[in-house]
């Protein structure tokens, strides 16, 4: 097994809540020393790589994976594209959580949707409906997500208390059916409405 591959997958997953030298390390089974060494070495392959769009940073002790700063207008481009512009099903999910219960963390979503919500989170940062408000005081200091001004803009709504109360549901039902129930309609139509 590739060890710089399994860094890389690792905090490709942990995306935007990064992770630190040691969690890396206990994750690996990795010494700390060992951890630094592969860590520093795996910034050098991305940082040497002209081919490569991403870039391996440590910001609050975390190490992320990001985007490399030269491509950002054609992050830009891309967010604002056709192309990028209906919000897909899992998106909607993720974000309709994100709306109703603000602030909160990934893992929270995670545990709502029962997937992993990484490249999710990605996107809608990128569409610029969501933004990062602070870290809960846990230990790791994961972000907290909550909506922006765009996102009252894009659905038509002047603030969050617009959005459509949640139905009472049998304790049996999972959360996801009930944001597909409540959520999807309303956000498609307010969708094909501002497009």
């Amino acid at each position: 097994m590739n060890d710089l591959a399994m860094i890389e997958a690792i905090l490709f997953v942990a995306g935007d809540d990064g992770l630190t030298l040691e969690e890396l390390s206990k994750i690996t089974d990795k010494t700390l020393d060992t951890m630094a060494v592969l860590i520093e070495d795996l910034a050098i392959k991305y940082h040497n790589d002209e081919e490569s769009g991403i870039l391996l940073i440590e910001t609050a002790n975390k190490f992320q994976i990001v985007t490399k700063k030269e491509y950002a207008d054609a992050i830009k481009r891309y967010a604002q594209s056709p192309f990028s512009q209906t919000l897909s099903r899992p998106l909607l999910e993720t974000l309709a959580i994100i709306a109703y219960r603000q602030p909160v963390t990934r893992i929270e979503i995670e545990d709502i949707r029962g997937v992993q919500v990484t490249s999710n989170l990605q996107k809608l940062r990128t569409r610029q409906l969501i933004e990062e408000v602070g870290r809960l005081d846990k230990p790791g200091k994961p972000l907290l997500y909550g909506t922006t001004s765009y996102f009252l803009d894009y659905f038509g709504i002047n603030s969050i208390e617009e959005l459509p109360e949640l139905i009472d549901v049998d304790n049996d039902i999972e959360i996801s059916d009930l944001f597909y129930k409540n959520f999807h309609q309303t956000f498609d139509n307010y969708e094909q409405e501002n497009i």
